[in-house]
């Protein structure tokens, strides 16, 4: 800081440099009357520099980091493609309670029919249908997951929290992108809503599953803390045993066949 001392009608007296910042605009008891100092410049250190220029740079690669993130979870959401809707199927079937079963060898018991909803939701980035069942007829209520990157299908009983893996099964299960148009066709009156109905019969592998990861992390997720097994088609000529089993009946539409699948366990 530089002090300059001037006498009233302006001219100088005197001129030096003080190490104080700050001076009080007083009258100076020692150089005569009249005479007052002034501040007339100041200069920062460099370590205060320093410091202001960190602070700008941290501030600016936050900003940085934070549009490339936003950025980033935008495009995921934008490019995440739903297709969801509810559906209406006419299903015609026959009874399959176990007296008419038994007279099937003689007789052909009538066809009946029935309607069930479902909900449908396409995933078409990460290739994974989640259908949405409600109990009809002697189908249990279930969630039926397609996941056709990894190639399998879960099945989760909502109502024992149980989850059932089986391979995918290609042949009656469309790829989401053309399920999609075939749900739109469907809406659009293209398909008569009527479907024929497939039958399945799986039966429980022992012991139950602890890792899926070789699932996806779709289906391990919705199977999360449940009871998992894997299924195996049922050997339609089974050595005769004796143990004790149940079966459990799980349906659901491709909106051309409706696929009943009875689970042995």
């Amino acid at each position: 800081m530089t002090i300059i001392k001037v006498s009233k009608d302006g001219k100088l007296l005197a001129k030096k440099k003080v190490d104080e910042t700050t001076v009080p605009l007083t009258p100076d008891g020692g150089g005569g009357p009249g005479l007052i100092a002034l501040t007339v410049d100041y200069q920062p250190s460099r370590r205060t520099k320093n410091v202001v220029n960190i602070f700008l740079l941290i501030l600016a690669l936050l900003v940085l980091a934070s549009t490339v993130i936003g950025g980033f979870y935008l495009y995921k959401y934008m490019a995440h493609k739903h297709h969801k809707q509810r559906v209406t199927i006419e299903v015609q079937d026959r009874p399959v309670s176990m007296a008419t079963m038994a007279k099937q060898s003689r007789t052909s018991p009538p066809m009946v029919s029935y309607t069930m909803y479902e909900e449908i939701d396409v995933e078409l980035d990460t290739e994974v249908e989640r259908i949405e069942v409600p109990q009809f007829d002697e189908c249990r209520r279930s969630l039926v997951m397609h996941d056709f990157f990894n190639n399998y299908t879960v099945i989760v009983d909502q109502d024992d929290q149980e989850c059932f893996i089986m391979p995918l099964d290609r042949e009656h299960m469309k790829p989401p992108r053309s399920f999609s148009e075939l749900v739109q066709r469907y809406a659009s009156g293209y398909y008569m809503p009527k479907v024929d109905v497939v039958r399945r019969d799986y039966e429980v592998m022992r012991p139950m599953l602890t890792d899926l990861q070789f699932a996806g992390n779709a289906i391990s997720a919705e199977c999360l803390g449940l009871d998992t097994y894997m299924l195996q088609k049922k050997d339609p000529n089974p050595v005769l045993e004796i143990r004790f089993t149940y079966m459990k009946t799980y349906g659901f539409s491709n909106l051309e066949q409706l696929i009943k699948e009875v689970i042995h366990k």
